[in-house]
């Protein structure tokens, strides 16, 4: 039996290290992939790839904007309209960021709404 020589491990096409914490809240929604290579001294490699899908739900909105309260990606003011208020404060008072996967959260989850 040979050593592990080298490891690559890659989240959506891009190269991440080992050990790397990775929020998937940072993640678009959608299908993204996470694969795993290694190869051994002699040259003998193999990969193994898992593809998942990140949604959102009505707990996940919450969840999403009370991390981006708590973080300060979104002001303490935002209030009365989210989408309006979210779509004016793009890049001001709301994180653009944040405002993007709030409003793709959001339209994601109103088309499962009859």
């Amino acid at each position: 039996m040979t050593a592990v020589r080298t490891n690559v491990f890659l989240l959506a096409g891009q190269a991440i290290q080992p050990g790397l914490v990775v929020d998937l809240l940072n993640l678009s929604l959608g299908a993204h992939a996470f694969a795993v290579s290694a190869a051994d001294r002699l040259g003998n490699g193999t990969t193994s790839t898992v593809t998942f899908t990140i949604i959102a739900t009505p707990e996940s909105l919450r969840v999403d904007l009370a991390r981006f309260l708590q973080n300060g990606a979104i002001g303490d003011k935002l209030s009365v309209s989210l989408r309006k208020k979210l779509d004016a404060q793009s890049g001001k008072e709301v994180d653009a960021q944040a405002a993007a996967t709030i409003i793709g959260d959001v339209q994601y989850v109103m088309g499962l709404c009859p």
